[in-house]
């Protein structure tokens, strides 16, 4: 009996051990699962402005921005929500050669701020979001 629990407590340690590996993997199935479906709790929207004309239409993982007779496509790479939450969003905007962070605010509509730039000088447009 004495010369069986060397085996016994080995056992018992794979045990625990293979029982911590499982929750561990299912904390981090979860955790992905949280966070994909946090970027995209918001809906589609477009996004409008005045003086100067343009639009910007946000969808799942990519967005569109139209201004001056140019569109570019962007990826929309992180987002983040403010604290405490869950307004204002803050999205990460990636295309080859331009950037753009937006800012969406939830007042009685949708509002969006969009840090971006034109040429070598960085831009600020304001205006406000419908959902598609």
């Amino acid at each position: 009996m004495i010369k069986q629990i060397p085996n016994l407590l080995m056992m018992l340690r794979n045990k625990i051990c293979q029982k911590v590996f499982h929750d561990l993997m299912i904390f981090w199935a979860l955790l992905l699962c949280v966070s994909s479906a946090q970027a995209a709790w918001y809906p589609d929207l477009e996004c409008k402005g005045k003086d100067p004309i343009w639009i910007l239409s946000i969808w799942d993982t990519t967005a569109q921005f139209r201004f001056n007779e140019q569109t570019i496509d962007f990826d929309i790479v992180d987002t983040t929500i403010g604290q405490p939450g869950p307004w204002p969003i803050a999205l990460t905007l990636l295309a080859p050669r331009d950037t753009a962070i937006v800012i969406l605010r939830m007042a009685d509509e949708f509002e969006v701020d969009i840090l971006t730039q034109h040429r070598d000088l960085p831009v600020l447009f304001s205006g406000e979001c419908d959902v598609q």
